[in-house]
């Protein structure tokens, strides 16, 4: 039977079933591997400036970046359980990178910017910010880059948009890195608001009013813009070109760390804990079965390591990673527990 096809055996026409990667055999394999080495985390930890920054510049500003990514690096090991025993250091190191990100890498209204203007404000960068000050307790912080989100925040293709016509921010954001809010908004702006998104709804308790709904909508219009994709194609079918130069396809393979980059893995992690189940992410289902190592888990290939951070796992591809394995099974958890078959309404199912 066809991936896409409804499931048989009984069930009625409308229930469909995805074909999942093996996850048993990579959960396995993960119980039985051992954790990564915590000497490499307490490093980082051990270079972190009494400011909350990391970085060998000396001028504030000129650290920013380097604490975003590095933040968002010691937030992920946090979550994926890779450094037992350091949880309350790497929640602390990344409530103070917040708390230097929000002094010196904001505009005059709050929101995130490399260097302090409104022509340093990229979607992407205000989408990783809010994650990061949810990560690091601060809401305050946070609220400003949702705001942002929710306003200036397209879903453009082709110069039309589900959301009509929005404010223009500054009118650079149009072309510049290519153009984040572009006739055809930058996809990778478009998966980072879809990941700030979720995780606010997922860190701040359901309260109603417009804010939450203004949410819940957005997050629904960027995860249909990303099934219409089929979370990885671009409008002729082909893979989106998101990789390095030569190679456009790499960030396909699970990923770590991420920084303004993406991977399918992060995709699928919004796109799943957005909804429910939906035949559009086969695609990318069937990819990470392809690219799975036969009863293990899946391989590290790519990774964006911050200035001074040493990678706590080597890169392999005929390997299977602990970083890349929990990654795709965190993704895949809501389509793997309790909706591996979901009732759909024909009208928003793409065949």
């Amino acid at each position: 039977m066809g991936a896409c096809e409804a499931a048989t055996g009984g069930a009625p026409p409308h229930v469909v079933r995805l074909a999942m990667p093996d996850l048993e055999a990579a959960r396995r394999w993960l119980d039985a591997a051992p954790h990564l080495p915590a000497g490499p985390v307490r490093d980082v930890l051990a270079h972190q400036h009494d400011d909350g920054s990391w970085g060998v510049a000396g001028h504030a500003s000129r650290r920013v970046l380097t604490t975003l990514w590095t933040a968002g690096v010691v937030a992920d090991l946090d979550e994926l359980g890779e450094v037992p025993g350091e949880s309350h250091s790497l929640s602390q190191a990344v409530a103070a990178a917040a708390g230097f990100l929000g002094a010196h890498a904001t505009t005059d209204r709050g929101v995130f910017s490399r260097n302090g203007r409104d022509d340093g404000v990229l979607a992407c960068y205000v989408a990783l910010a809010a994650v990061c000050f949810l990560r690091g307790g601060r809401l305050d912080l946070a609220e400003p880059q949702v705001d942002w989100i929710l306003r200036y925040q397209d879903v453009r293709v082709a110069g039309r948009s589900p959301r009509g016509e929005l404010p223009v921010y500054v009118p650079s954001l149009a072309t510049r890195y290519g153009g984040c809010l572009a006739a055809t908004s930058c996809v990778i702006g478009v998966i980072k608001a879809g990941l700030a998104l979720t995780r606010w709804q997922e860190r701040v308790p359901v309260r109603g009013g417009a804010r939450a709904r203004e949410v819940a909508e957005l997050l629904s219009l960027v995860r249909q813009a990303l099934l219409d994709r089929r979370l990885m194609l671009a409008s002729d079918r082909t893979i989106l070109p998101l990789g390095r130069a030569g190679s456009p396809s790499d960030w396909l393979m699970p990923t770590f760390p991420l920084d303004w980059r993406t991977d399918l893995t992060e995709v699928i992690g919004v796109v799943a804990g957005a909804g429910g189940v939906d035949r559009r992410v086969q695609p990318a289902l069937d990819h990470l079965t392809a690219t799975q190592i036969p009863g293990a888990g899946w391989p590290l290939t790519r990774g964006f390591w911050p200035e001074g951070c040493a990678a706590v796992e080597r890169r392999g591809a005929r390997r299977s990673s602990r970083l890349a394995t929990t990654r795709v099974l965190r993704a895949l958890a809501p389509l793997a527990e309790g909706r591996s078959s979901a009732a759909l309404d024909a009208r928003d199912v793409s065949h």
